[in-house]
């Protein structure tokens, strides 16, 4: 009997710990102090069991994106898993990337954190953060080329939460003006170049600016695109293929078309940069090829009228796609559990200039937006490679160098480039 009493006071007092909790979950959270360097909110909702599943971390930056918005998702999240989750917020992606570097120099990071893609292979070998197992989940639910750049055959670094890749934006009224046809899908290398000269305007004065034919930024993943459509790409998954026999001719290929269209042909833009865009958008280009991140910036344009195209093939179709997405700390105890929180998390993108990767049922997209979730089935991650990030910048800076050339030459280009990968 004394056993059955002391039964019946343990229950009262879980009881009255339920009700304490149920309380607690009813205190105001604080509102974002945009001055401050952080602010941690603590979010606690009625878990399965109490306890039972204990604490995860998570850091954000808002910027564009309210914290409300990553309160949400964490709120639902605590609610399905048990968890209590403590959530990090920064007023601005540059004071969140200072504290990653420090947390990371001082592996103290949180359960869940946002990266780039291109991130991902360094901080894994690095030991900072865990392939965990694939979420099982339908496949339709995300876009096939960002998560592609996560995912490394049946394990993920990461779950993306946006992306962008290169495409041909167009102005119309340059086109109307000649009485050429918008490009489209059947747009090829030829037809880039012939329409190119169609529509350069040259200044009717001194004083006057040309209206370029076309934005073409010169830089490694433009390269990479240009050669990846020859029939050799620089790179694949992990292994560089630059010079590789089977790759050569169409990287020479490559490179001479763009040293063609940059040098020989007075079209677009000299000397060549390594961005795209902004003359597009003052009407100054009739084309550019460029990312995601332009159309915010048309948008605001009301009195620019223009589309986007896929990129102009040759002898395949080929881009380059970049991802943001979440990832799981290699010092996490529960990498499963916190692999649901990064996916969770990915269902929100963290800036509004790139599209986002996560696509339910019922998700519609503008005209403009469809050509890149289209052309995300066949574009091509950067490289699987820890120091790609850092190589890239180097090759990028020797790209403008070797094109400023007087007679650039294709195969110098590629064997300084075999040079720096030894």
């Amino acid at each position: 009997m004394a056993m059955h009493r002391w039964g019946i006071t343990l229950a009262v007092v879980a009881i009255l710990l339920v009700l304490a909790g149920a309380l607690f979950v009813t205190m105001r959270r604080p509102s974002l102090d945009k001055t401050s360097e952080a602010l941690t909110v603590d979010t606690q909702s009625p878990a399965l069991v109490p306890g039972s599943a204990g604490k995860m971390s998570a850091w954000i930056f808002t910027g564009e994106i309210p914290a409300a918005a990553w309160e949400r998702i964490i709120r639902e999240f605590e609610k399905t898993s048990g968890y209590r989750v403590q959530l990090t917020v920064y007023d601005s992606e540059e004071k969140y990337r200072e504290s990653l570097r420090v947390a990371l120099a001082e592996r103290r990071l949180p359960e869940v954190f946002l990266i780039e893609s291109t991130e991902a292979e360094a901080l894994k070998e690095a030991g900072q953060i865990v392939a965990v197992e694939t979420v099982p989940t339908d496949a339709t639910e995300w876009v096939p080329g960002a998560l592609a750049t996560f995912q490394r055959g049946e394990k993920t670094l990461g779950f993306p939460s946006e992306f962008t890749l290169l495409a041909l934006y167009y102005n119309t009224s340059s086109f109307d003006r000649v009485g050429v046809a918008y490009p489209d899908v059947h747009w090829t290398w030829e037809t880039l170049l012939g329409i190119s000269q169609a529509i350069y305007r040259a200044p009717l004065n001194e004083q006057a600016e040309p209206l370029y034919s076309l934005e073409l930024p010169l830089r490694f993943d433009v390269w990479q695109t240009f050669a990846a459509q020859a029939g050799g790409g620089l790179y694949a998954g992990s292994t560089w293929q630059v010079g590789a026999p089977n790759a050569l001719a169409a990287q020479v290929k490559s490179l001479t078309y763009l040293r063609d269209f940059l040098k020989r042909y007075v079209i677009v833009p000299r000397p060549p940069s390594a961005v795209s865009g902004k003359l597009f958008v003052q009407g100054r280009a009739s084309m550019a090829i460029a990312g995601a991140e332009l159309l915010r910036e048309l948008r605001s344009r009301p009195d620019l009228r223009w589309g986007v195209a896929p990129l102009p093939k040759d002898e395949n179709r080929s881009t380059v796609v970049k991802a943001r997405g979440w990832t799981v700390s290699a010092q996490c105890p529960s990498p499963k559990d916190a692999a649901r929180l990064a996916r969770a998390l990915a269902t929100q993108p963290s800036r509004s200039s790139w599209l986002s990767a996560h696509v339910g049922a019922g998700t519609s997209h503008s005209p403009a937006e469809q050509v890149f979730f289209d052309a995300a089935a066949y574009a091509q991650p950067l490289p699987f490679i820890a120091t790609s990030p850092e190589l890239e910048r180097i090759i990028n800076e020797e790209l403008l160098r070797w094109i400023n050339q007087d007679n650039p030459s294709p195969e110098a280009m590629i064997e300084w480039t075999q040079k720096l990968l030894k």
